[in-house]
């Protein structure tokens, strides 16, 4: 920074080629001294960038057709579980462990409020 916050003038001179192949569209290769600045991607517009394999109007109008034939159709069941079906004896002891899980977090929220825990 110069005086009063502004900035000094600062000049750079770097050796640069610069080479354009008229076949390719918009192709420029720049080779400098310093290989991180050698070749530098090209920017594309919104209007250049690749177009999709399937254009977005068709994909939009195949889920609203797939929607469509969803609604007439009636709902499938879930499957049940691969491991097998649940075991009705074991829902409580689910349920005790659950009970469990939320108490131990809600006192530990309460023991970290009261003891510093230090952690790197």
């Amino acid at each position: 920074l110069g005086r009063k916050g502004t900035y000094a003038p600062l000049s750079v001179k770097l050796r640069v080629h610069f080479s354009f192949n008229p076949k390719m569209k918009n192709s420029l290769v720049v080779k400098g001294m310093c290989p991180q600045n050698a070749d530098l991607e090209r920017y594309y517009s919104k209007k250049e960038k690749k177009p999709f394999p399937v254009p977005i109007v068709e994909l939009r109008r195949a889920a609203r057709e797939r929607i469509k034939r969803q609604k007439s159709l009636p709902r499938k069941p879930i499957p049940p579980p691969k491991n097998g079906l649940l075991v009705r004896n074991l829902i409580p002891v689910a349920y005790e462990v659950l009970n469990a899980r939320t108490t131990l977090l809600n006192n530990l929220r309460k023991l970290i409020k009261i003891v510093p825990v230090h952690a790197c």
